[in-house]
């Protein structure tokens, strides 16, 4: 091999002085017993490279330590002459690097194993998985794990810190009120909502998934989106994938059986309340009022009993309406349990969950939320070639029931809020006997036209405060995944 380089290198000296440049013979001056020696101490290594599926073409076969190398050719064969001793390092993208001390050897066969990088992740994109190295839309991904582990009754509730590029805000604080997102701002179809797609079934919706059951959440935010799902996705994707089977490693037919389970209780509380007023500061803003308006003040001890009036003057600082109304430590849980196993041909996971959540505000008729959630799915191989399923079954199966108790929110005329927020403070909100205090109650002295007990409306049904709601569905998806034959 030296011989040959040696004389590619006197022909182009050659051409160089032809063109009237110079050089120095004693640069390419090699002693022919070193070429004999250096001839005789190469040993000659042929081989092939191959993986699972054939000769790999291409393949970079290198002598350890020196720039000595060469590439397989189109049936995966090499050549090359190596020192006695060598290390031969065998490289291929996306392939586990092979190094293979020759020895005594002559011939070798390397067969090559797939190496499992990051790039190699496989992402949720429509119908399928794609790997992200070939994947160029614009999608944030978030593992079910993370979102698990935030402990909310609602996956979205989760992804408000984890999804940059997406907005996402609480429609209301009732428990079980559900969130808006906003993903490319506003659209022209439809709603500015984007389309949620729970293993590959269009049109769902997250508030009926528990957070512990998602495998992973995609969320697609570029226009790419509308090549699979049309104008439904002009506000982009939100893909979910709920958990499923693994495949035990072992060869054997039994199963691989995991168990899981994933809860928490906690206790919510009002984080800052509204600054209401007491009674007597009640009494000297109406005075204010009522000077200005009329140029007197009030007489108060005629626009309610005589009692009540004592008890002000004693010092007694009126109703906090606000506080009654509060809920504290309103109580949040959840349950879920997971099972899941498979084998090399067969893997299925069910889970069932519960969820519930009182509201911080409304008592003693606070909202509440229970959410009930069951859940199935299994992949079966019932053909399986020599290296891949030939034909796949499958479904997935989800149902869900939940019952809540809203309270009005609306504007100020159909607000529940509205009535604790704007009730007057000098209005015992109970009677010595425990009943529930009412203007013009029994012609006892109430000015009608000034107190009321906001509670009374409540617990009667004021603004539908006592309608109850019930939700229920059921999702079922069939796969069959057939591979083409291949000649």
């Amino acid at each position: 091999m030296f011989l040959k380089s040696k004389k590619s290198s006197l022909v182009a000296v050659g051409l160089c002085v032809a063109f009237g440049m110079s050089y120095t013979s004693s640069t390419f001056a090699m002693n022919p017993n070193d070429v004999a020696n250096a001839v005789q101490q190469l040993k000659k290594v042929t081989g092939q490279v191959q993986d699972a599926e054939g000769p790999i073409i291409g393949a970079t076969v290198m002598e350890k330590g020196t720039n000595n190398g060469t590439v397989t050719d189109l049936n995966g064969h090499f050549s090359l002459n190596v020192h006695p001793g060598a290390t031969i390092i065998i490289s291929y993208v996306g392939y586990k690097t092979q190094k293979i001390v020759v020895g005594d050897r002559s011939s070798l066969s390397v067969m090559m194993e797939n190496e499992n990088r990051n790039l190699d992740e496989v992402v949720v994109v429509g119908y399928g998985v794609q790997k992200k190295k070939l994947l160029t839309g614009a999608t944030v991904q978030v593992n079910g794990g993370d979102i698990a582990r935030l402990n909310t009754t609602n996956a979205l509730d989760a992804l408000q810190a984890s999804t940059p590029g997406v907005e996402i805000t609480t429609l209301s604080n009732q428990p079980g009120k559900g969130f808006k997102v906003n993903i490319r701002g506003l659209g022209t179809t439809g709603d500015s909502a984007p389309l949620v797609v729970i293993d590959g079934v269009a049109g769902g919706s997250l508030d009926n998934v528990s957070p512990a059951d998602i495998e992973s959440v995609d969320v697609l935010k570029d226009a790419a989106s509308a090549a699979i799902y049309g104008a439904r996705a002009a506000n982009g994707v939100i893909l979910v994938t709920t958990k499923q089977g693994k495949f035990s490693t072992s060869q054997g037919t039994g199963r691989n059986i995991e168990f899981s389970y994933d809860g928490y209780v906690g206790w919510a509380n009002v984080y800052k309340r509204p600054h209401t007023l007491n009674a007597q500061q009640y009494m000297r803003i109406m005075d204010e009022y009522s000077f200005n308006t009329s140029g007197k003040t009030l007489d108060w001890s005629t626009q309610m009993p005589a009692n009540i009036y004592k008890r002000i003057q004693d010092g007694w600082g009126g109703t906090d309406w606000w506080d009654l109304y509060t809920n504290k430590n309103a109580v949040q849980t959840n349950h879920t349990f997971n099972l899941t196993g498979g084998n090399l041909r067969s893997k299925f996971a069910m889970g069932v969950s519960y969820t519930s959540a009182d509201g911080t505000m409304g008592k003693p008729l606070e909202p509440k939320y229970d959410r009930y959630t069951a859940r199935i799915n299994s992949s079966h191989v019932l053909l399986q070639g020599k290296d891949r399923n030939i034909i796949t079954l499958g479904e997935n199966l989800s149902l869900y029931y939940n019952k809540s108790h809203d309270l009005a929110e609306g504007n100020i005329y159909w607000n529940s809020l509205h009535s604790a927020l704007t009730a007057c403070p000098l209005v015992p909100a109970y009677n010595d006997d425990g009943s529930y205090c009412q203007f013009n109650n029994n012609g006892a002295g109430w000015n009608i036209n000034m107190f009321s007990n906001p509670l009374v409306g409540l617990v009667n049904g004021e603004f539908g405060s006592v309608n109850r709601y019930r939700n229920y569905g059921i999702g079922l998806t069939l796969i069959a995944d057939i591979d083409q034959l291949r000649t």
